[in-house]
């Protein structure tokens, strides 16, 4: 979470750079929101803070799982070619499987 805070004030830092470099002024002080944040975090004019961290929060998250585990599974079939475990579990995948790429079933 510390890492989506510092991107939003990076990036209102720069929108009010852009804004006094083009002739306008300050849009958002960064230094009065988080002085009357620190005074007074549960105030209903920071829920908009809480909102953009959490709304962030939760994609970012499950974009991370998603990306962990393919790098994961990436990392177990490097592996399994390594030491040829990979023809050793196709082999017997196909023994499981007819001409047709259907499962065969057990007779019970």
């Amino acid at each position: 979470m510390i890492p989506l805070i510092a991107l939003t004030i990076t990036i209102i830092s720069v929108a009010n750079w852009l804004a006094v470099a083009g002739g306008g002024v300050i849009v958002l002080s960064i230094t009065d929101i988080l002085t009357d944040f620190k005074a007074a975090p549960g105030e209903s004019q920071f829920y908009w803070i809480y909102l953009m961290v959490f709304s962030t929060l939760f994609p970012s998250m499950l974009h991370l799982i998603a990306g962990g585990l393919g790098l994961l599974l990436a990392c177990f079939g490097l592996l399994a070619r390594a030491f040829g475990l990979s023809e050793k579990f196709a082999r017997a995948y196909s023994e499981k499987i007819d001409s047709a790429g259907i499962p065969k079933l057990p007779l019970l």
